[in-house]
């Protein structure tokens, strides 16, 4: 029987356990390698070291695993390392131990562990204790580690850094079922620091309520090619105070070649200026599995930032309700970060709705994610609501639901600034802007790709109902615009209304086999707005039943010059006139379209060209057309006022009113043309000018010349159509089957060759025409394969 436990040590021999009954000794005691210490716990058991060391030492790698310290409390220890506890080399066992209101100079607070130290602490709490760095545990040392499971680290502070914890100098640390609680760091750190190449683990662990006052990471950093797993972890209310504060609970940073993992972590209501919950910065990273919810940043990513080339994978996790005071209300990838972000749901989160951008996610300055298959839904922005992307930034955006997020200004579902990304088999829709950009924005020089997406039942409350292009350029293939609307309603008293589909303004765009149907404009161009010298080539696209009060399909005005070819405009209506197209000035190339039951309520149907235009028609069917509905105004299929218009090689039959109609300050040359079973075939007005060549007038209801005579070469013979693979508007030829050869074979002005119809047919069987033109629509030859040309494949909708 001792009175003082270091005597007791003194006399005991290796595989002995000194027991220690209840009370408070007042000692600095040393291990002694084999030799035990059993409290009667935590509660009964006290060692005050009264500030004159650390309360215990131990000083030997002799002493292993096979020393146990338990059941009792170490308190009011002071020393430069281990105010607690130091183990230079030892590696003891603690199991069920209280350490508290101890303080180090230096490094650990609680515990040191320096050396080849390796310490397995189970069930052991470090509360209420200091230091400079790692108020709670240090541990340095290139063999220097420790395992801790299933205790806690609460209270804790550092001067400096690691409030409950300090890993350095290549040592490690597990950190196994701990609950570390309201620990704080004067600097950064607030929980846990890992740097120097040091490695971690903190799995099934709580991280609540820790704070960096100045500094960074409110509850974890990684750093200086440190490297640690993160797994399973809940980080809860966690704070990073400083005006420019990053990483709420987690920051990483400049972690070499390793890759840290956090993975299956709950992330809540954590806070910082910059990345709400975690913040990497130049690091290879993965996050798998989280679920981020509530956090905030007063600037940007409320949930998680990717910065400085950092390469990272995002993938399955769940981002809800987070928030930015600035950009990026769930993530932020910038400044020439790379990786993929896969498989994610981000939720109800939002960027500042004032000057913020990206609702759910903000790429920016050069950074070039992969950003596929998440769910991006009911985030909000001032502009982006849902994804933005800026600054030389190159993302490849594929296979997302994008679909009812929300901007205050621009780009309800994306936004895109001056950068060149592509967007591939999305679906955007349900999108709504307050300004313009239902669905997509995409502004400043920016180069866009969008391939195969479905853009629906956007709302823009200005102009754009599907997509605005500003001062950009772009290709579009094999998407989808349908039923998107812009509604002239913006706040403000702004005009608007235009381009229920699309808005191009100063913009050059390349669109092909692009299906553009049902969308609304209150204003001009229910399929499209095309203005400010915006020069696009739309090839092969479907144009359906859009409509707008002028140009129902397509309004280009504002010297803009188009290139239309191949197109299909079908059952398009204008509230006013223009019912496929209205070119308001500018210029313009249409060939090979079809325009067919489109509908305009006062001029052209079709087409109306009017204000200065200068316009080429080459090779278009204009049929079926209904055209107004007061005998005072003029009803035609094509109507032309104030323009100058070449029309060659057209078939305009079946419309209601006019085929064509010329209007005052018109000039109009027509070759080649037929037009036949409209209720006129042509009319003019005094004032107009009209050059007829050998076209083919015939049947036309009440008239075929209204206003003005037949040119000297025109006919007015039965075209003697035949219905063939790709439509109703061939000629009859007995070499191809037919029972007579129609008059208008081999009847043009023109050779085919001249005219570049020589590859094209108006035979049956897809012979192409050689020698003198046939007038009329030529079509493509009929390779045998299911639907070529545009035009049959809407003949049964």
């Amino acid at each position: 029987m001792f009175t003082a436990i270091q005597e007791g040590i003194a006399h005991a021999a290796a595989g002995d356990v000194v027991m220690i009954g209840a009370g408070v000794y007042q000692e600095n005691i040393v291990l002694a390698a084999g030799v035990s210490l059993q409290g009667a716990g935590a509660s009964a058991t006290i060692i005050d070291g009264g500030q004159r060391n650390s309360v215990v030492r131990g000083l030997s790698a002799a002493i292993g695993p096979d020393v146990a310290l338990t059941e009792m409390t170490l308190r009011n220890g002071r020393a430069v390392n281990g105010g607690g506890m130091l183990l230079q080399g030892a590696s003891p066992t603690l199991r069920n131990l209280m350490i508290e209101d101890c303080q180090a100079v230096a490094l650990g607070g609680g515990l040191a562990v320096l050396n080849s130290g390796a310490p397995a602490l189970q069930g052991v709490t470090l509360r209420n204790n200091r230091a400079a760095n790692g108020g709670g545990l240090g541990i340095s040392g290139v063999t220097a580690r420790a395992q801790m499971t299933a205790g806690a680290l609460d209270d804790n502070s550092a001067t400096t850094a690691g409030g409950a914890a300090y890993v350095g100098l290549r040592g490690s640390l597990q950190l196994l079922g701990v609950e570390l609680t309201n620990n704080q760091s004067s600097q950064s750190g607030g929980g846990v620091l890992f740097a120097q190449q040091s490695t971690g683990q903190i799995e099934d662990s709580t991280l609540t309520g820790n704070v960096a006052v100045a500094g960074h990471g409110g509850a974890v950093i990684i750093q200086d090619q440190a490297n640690a797993a993160l797994r399973r972890n809940t980080f809860r209310s966690n704070q990073a105070l400083a005006a420019n504060a990053i990483g709420g609970a987690v920051k990483i940073y400049a972690t070499g070649t390793a890759t840290v993992t956090l993975t299956m972590n709950w992330f809540e209501n954590n806070q910082a200026a910059s990345g709400g919950a975690v913040h990497i910065q130049g690091a290879h990273v993965e996050v798998l599995a989280n679920t981020f919810v509530g956090n905030s940043a007063t600037q940007f990513g409320g949930a998680l930032v990717a910065t400085d080339s950092t390469q990272m994978l995002v993938q399955d996790n769940t981002f809800a309700r987070n928030s930015a005071g600035v950009d990026g209300g769930a993530l932020v990838i910038q400044h020439g970060s790379s990786g993929q972000v896969i498989g994610n749901s981000f939720t109800d989160n939002r960027a500042s709705m004032v000057n913020g951008n990206g609702g759910a996610i903000k790429v920016y300055s050069a950074s070039s994610p992969l950003i596929h298959k998440n769910l991006i839904e009911r985030n909000e922005a001032r502009d982006g609501g849902g994804l933005y992307i800026e600054t030389l930034s190159a993302s490849v955006v594929t296979q997302n639901t994008i679909r009812d997020n929300h901007s205050a200004a621009y780009g309800g579902g994306v936004g895109i600034r001056e950068a060149s990304p592509t967007l591939r088999a999305n679906e955007i829709t349900f999108n709504q802007s307050d300004l313009n950009g239902g669905g997509l924005f995409i502004t400043d020089d920016s180069s866009v790709t969008l391939d195969a997406n479905t853009i629906s039942h956007n709302t823009a409350r200005g102009s754009g109902g599907g997509l605005v292009f500003l001062a950009s350029t772009g290709a579009m293939t094999g998407n989808v615009l349908t039923a998107n609307q812009a509604l002239g309603t913006a706040a403000g008293g702004q005009p608007g209304g235009h381009g229920g589909g699309m808005l191009l303004s100063g913009s050059n765009l390349s669109a092909s086999h692009n299906i553009i149907q049902g969308n609304r404009a209150a204003n001009l161009g229910g399929g499209a707005a095309i203005q400010t010298n915006s020069q696009p080539i739309l090839n092969q696209n479907h144009w359906v039943s859009n409509e707008a009060t002028q140009g129902g399909g397509i309004f280009v005005t504002d010297a803009s010059s188009v290139q239309v070819r191949g197109n299909v405009f079908w059952r398009n209506r204008a509230s006013d006139s223009g019912g496929g197209l209205l070119l308001d000035g500018g210029s313009a190339v249409l060939e090979d379209n079809d325009l067919a039951f489109n509908q305009a309520l006062i001029y052209g149907g079709g087409l109306l060209i009017q204000a200065d235009a200068v316009v080429r028609l080459r090779n278009n069917l204009v049929h079926d057309g209904t055209f107004g509905n007061a005998v005072a105004l003029d009803r035609s299929a094509i109507y032309v006022a104030d323009a100058h218009v070449d029309i060659g090689g057209q078939t305009i039959v079946n419309n209601r009113g006019a085929g064509l109609s010329l209007g005052a300050g018109a000039v109009v040359t027509l070759t080649e043309t037929i037009l036949t079973a409209n209720d006129v075939g042509i009319t003019a007005v005094t004032g107009s000018q009209a050059t007829l060549l050998r076209n083919d007038l015939w049947a036309n209801a009440t008239g075929n010349y209204r206003g003005l005579v037949a040119g000297a070469t025109d006919l007015t013979l039965n075209p003697l159509f035949a219905t063939g693979p790709l439509g109703n508007f061939y000629l009859s030829q007995m070499a191809a089957g037919q029972g007579a050869t129609s008059p208008l074979v081999d009847t043009g002005a023109h050779t085919a060759a001249e005219l570049g119809l020589d590859q094209l047919t108006t035979r049956t069987d897809s012979i192409p025409d050689t020698g003198l033109v046939d007038l009329g629509i030529h079509y493509p030859p009929f390779t045998g394969r299911p639907r070529v040309w545009l035009p049959v494949a809407l003949s049964g909708h």
